[in-house]
């Protein structure tokens, strides 16, 4: 079953609609999302139904789902895939908001995958690429017949009495609320700044990120990691395939070397010892999993804020250095701090207010743009500023589910300062909160083009703005 952006959009959908906000303190029967903590089990479950049907995973993705097309193909010389899906190495060279590009222009997944550049071979290159881990579900339902929710169920989580393991994840007392670092204009003195607060749930336009399974308390995480070794391909994807350090990956320091990736999960060494892991992230949650096949060790990190990576590989530092009787906790607790405040620092770099030239519509940016990450974008006369705002950190991904408008201040010779203005959306019975700004950024004008070339923006790499006709 072949679907559309839509459908497939639909069922990932329900992984996280419906989480309501709790105001108790997470405990051990919290449910969380587990977002990109569940690439490797996608990829277990197509790489078993794709050997279930003669198949294996240098099967080409379009002898399942036939409209699939990049751009890397059209010579004939190469074919992508199901072993450069789950490796990250189709060719995409980065996917941040695709998505959000495919809505705002109302084409349906295959078309634009069709138009996406690649400059990258397929297997030559890693990019993490979310949109290419989305057409597992089509490619789970084309093999099983059956839904990926009702295939996932039937293979694994009923087997193990993962009975808490939802796609739905129904909110309640047991549903976990996400937080972002605030800007501290709340607080005084030593207090730390207050948190924004995401609330999950249709009323907020939250659509699916990754692959978001729901997973309620340490039970049904302690099930399903004494049962990964032992899933029959579980050392194929484990394996690694292709270097995939990132140096800005919390726990770096802490390390032996760069991490490489396999079919749905990383590897690497920590004093000696192997492991395999993957991380999670979207708007106000984090987490890490981790193993250690050699010493017998799983960890899962869950955190509704955005410091659960480092805090997961800060824990699992500790502890190796505990189990093999070396006293480094104070070694390790300085190079983390160290990367933190590092870190830190490159985020709120760009975030001081910047004052430019006054509006004037010779130099106005005004109409609507295409962005990808944001879809489409309007500026209107009244977002030209002389001053840009003081930013703050925001969610990522904030324009999901609350109202963004751009802000920006001319500078000099085609050139732009900007922040995206955001209001959350508020929810029935509450008043809505007050304006921020972050998302800081810089413009510019393409020479002989009327697109905008976006850079320095935070939490993001370099793009194009281009106007709608």
């Amino acid at each position: 079953m072949p679907p559309t952006a839509g459908p497939a959009r639909q069922l990932l959908g329900r992984m996280v609609q419906h989480m309501a906000a709790i105001q108790s303190r997470p405990g051990s029967q919290t449910r969380f999302p587990l977002c990109s903590m569940t690439k490797h089990i996608m990829a277990l479950a197509l790489i078993r139904l794709l050997y279930d049907h003669g198949l294996n995973e240098n099967t080409p993705i379009r002898q399942i789902l036939p409209r699939f097309r990049l751009t890397n193909e059209a010579d004939g010389t190469t074919t992508v895939t199901f072993a450069h899906l789950l490796s990250h190495t189709t060719g995409i060279d980065a996917d941040s908001g695709m998505w959000s590009e495919i809505e705002a222009r109302k084409v349906d997944l295959y078309d634009y995958l069709a138009g996406v550049e690649c400059p990258n071979s397929p297997g030559a290159r890693w990019r993490y690429a979310n949109i290419m881990y989305d057409l597992c579900v089509p490619a789970i339902e084309a093999l099983a017949e059956e839904t990926v929710e009702a295939y996932l169920g039937r293979i694994f989580f009923g087997p193990l009495g993962m009975t808490a393991t939802s796609f739905r994840g129904e909110g309640g007392e047991d549903a976990a609320e996400g937080h972002v670092r605030g800007d501290g204009a709340e607080s005084g003195g030593d207090l730390a700044p207050k948190p924004l607060v995401i609330h999950y749930g249709a009323d907020f336009g939250l659509r699916s990120l990754e692959n978001p399974i729901a997973w309620k308390g340490s039970a049904g995480l302690a099930k399903w990691l004494a049962y990964l070794p032992t899933d029959p391909f579980y050392s194929l994807i484990a394996k690694p395939q292709i270097s995939a350090g990132d140096p800005d990956r919390p726990g770096n320091s802490i390390i032996d070397k760069p991490e490489e990736y396999g079919m749905g999960l990383f590897s690497g060494s920590c004093r000696g010892a192997a492991y395999v892991e993957h991380y999670a992230s979207i708007p106000g949650f984090t987490g890490s999993m981790i193993y250690f096949p050699s010493l017998g060790i799983s960890l899962v990190n869950m955190c509704n804020s955005k410091e659960g990576r480092e805090m997961g590989y800060l824990i699992i530092g500790t502890l190796i250095s505990r189990i093999m009787g070396e006293d480094l906790e104070p070694v390790i607790k300085s190079r983390m701090k160290r990367e933190r405040d590092l870190r830190i620092m490159r985020e709120i770099s760009g975030f001081n207010s910047i004052e430019g030239s006054p509006p004037s519509p010779a130099c106005n940016i005004v109409g609507s743009y295409f962005g990808r990450g944001i879809g489409k974008l309007t500026f209107a006369t009244g977002d030209n500023v002389k001053i840009r705002p003081r930013c703050v950190d925001l969610p990522w991904l904030c324009w999901l589910y609350g109202d963004i408008r751009p802000l920006v201040t001319y500078l000099e010779d085609g050139k732009y300062a900007g922040c995206l203005e955001y209001s959350a959306w508020s929810r029935e019975g509450e008043e809505a909160g007050p304006a921020k700004y972050g998302y800081p950024f810089r413009l510019e004008k393409v020479t002989g083009s009327d697109s905008l070339h976006v850079s320095q923006i935070y939490e993001g790499g370099p793009f194009l703005l281009s106007p709608t006709s």
